[in-house]
């Protein structure tokens, strides 16, 4: 279950880069298409952590540094904090 943790790892890094991005991306390429396709990459992501979460949940201990560290809390306020962002993009 160390490769699912890992990759619980990565997808969030990649929710933070899709923030990143949003942030220094200039307003020319900020288009309904632009906020469009990074909800749906994130949309993406998001789904892929929470079928690791549940295959997590089933497996690990509670002792695991991905529960002590409230990881899965972590990364559901960075997608939340991300999806405003793009959101309130979208919305215009």
């Amino acid at each position: 279950m160390e490769n699912v943790h890992a990759n619980q790892v990565e997808i969030v890094g990649a929710i933070r880069k899709i923030g990143a991005n949003i942030k220094k991306d200039g307003s020319e390429r900020k288009t309904l298409d632009y906020f469009k396709r990074k909800l749906e990459v994130l949309e993406s992501y998001w789904q892929d952590y929470q079928k690791n979460h549940s295959q997590l949940v089933k497996s690990e201990s509670r002792t695991h540094p991905y529960f002590t560290n409230s990881e899965y809390e972590i990364a559901r306020e960075q997608y939340n904090s991300v999806k405003n962002i793009a959101v309130s993009g979208f919305s215009g």
